[in-house]
């Protein structure tokens, strides 16, 4: 695999003996090298002349770990089988903040780019790597998943009392910012968040989501639960959603839309300009209300309509 990446990466390949301390029967330095952990133990104290090395075939003790801690070259472990031909992931092994062990056991394998996995109904590992192979590797390996996107400034836009936003501090970010247009329902908002006493954590703050007051790029992610449809005009509205959000942050939108097929489109049709009018008149007297609902979701674009006018954004 050496050889591999060293003419697709247009690397100069130096080609040694293969033995249990590869470093001690050459002088060399080295940006990039591969090694098995027999061969780590036995070069460590040479391991400075290379930059970055990745250890496979086998597992990497807890003893060999703890001895490569206050070591300059970068130390990465590898994930890969016979199916995927090469690694699909690594994990750092050392350069930790507090140079311990213990820090990497708490750490993860980090996919590779253009390899994405996700588990089966065993909880099994997916490993789907269109470079390597065509079809997705199914695997026997029980694994745990964690999202690499975990953000850490989060905006709810039309949060209204707040329980979207009281959901996601479970995420365990710096910030969220709860917004909406109405003084009212921020009010009963803040009080929630008083009680569940995470006012140091969720900020809810009055404003226009057509005109945030937000610099460029500062959030991480952004979620809208039934409030896109609500937006004056919607161009403006998601283009300044992109505006504030980082490059290559998450926006999540969470709205209704109609069914398009007999005979759900018709019983839906039915149920919500007339039952649910009524339903609202006979409980709140007011079916004006419970009009605007379906009306709304009518007029507002779904699908792939809704699509492509975020392409356009």
């Amino acid at each position: 695999m050496m050889l591999v990446r060293a003419l697709v990466l247009g690397w100069n390949l130096d080609v040694i003996e293969s033995v249990s301390n590869p470093l001690g029967i050459t002088e060399k330095s080295y940006d990039f090298s591969a090694m098995v952990p027999m061969q780590l133990q036995n070069s460590l104290s040479e391991i400075h002349r290379i930059k970055k090395l990745i250890v496979g075939g086998g597992i990497v003790s807890l003893n060999l770990i703890s001895k490569i801690q206050n070591i300059s070259t970068k130390i990465f472990a590898t994930f890969g089988m016979t199916e995927t031909i090469t690694h699909i992931a690594v994990k750092q092994l050392n350069g930790f903040k507090n140079n311990t062990s213990s820090e990497v056991e708490k750490s993860y394998f980090i996919t590779l780019p253009n390899v994405s996995i996700a588990k089966d109904f065993r909880n099994c590992l997916v490993i789907d790597a269109p470079n390597v192979s065509e079809e997705k590797v199914i695997t026997n390996d029980v694994v745990k998943i964690i999202s690499k996107n975990k953000p850490q400034q989060i905006l709810d836009i039309a949060t209204g009392t707040g329980d979207l936003a009281l959901m996601m501090s479970t995420l365990q970010p710096q910030k969220i910012i709860g917004l909406d247009i109405s003084e009212g329902m921020l009010a009963v908002g803040k009080e929630k968040i008083a009680r569940a006493k995470l006012t140091d954590k969720i900020e809810m703050v009055v404003g226009d989501s057509e005109n945030m007051p937000f610099e460029d790029n500062t959030f991480d992610a952004i979620t809208v639960s039934f409030g896109v449809r609500n937006f004056a005009n919607l161009d403006k509205g998601l283009t300044e959603i992109r505006r504030v959000l980082k490059p290559k942050g998450t926006f999540v939108i969470l709205e209704t839309s109609n069914p398009t097929k007999f005979p759900f489109k018709q019983g839906y049709k039915f149920y919500t300009s007339i039952i649910l009018p009524m339903i609202g008149k006979l409980f709140s007297k007011d079916k004006v209300a419970y009009s605007y609902l379906s009306e709304s979701a009518n007029y507002f674009p779904f699908g792939e309509t809704f699509n492509l006018s975020l392409i356009h954004i």
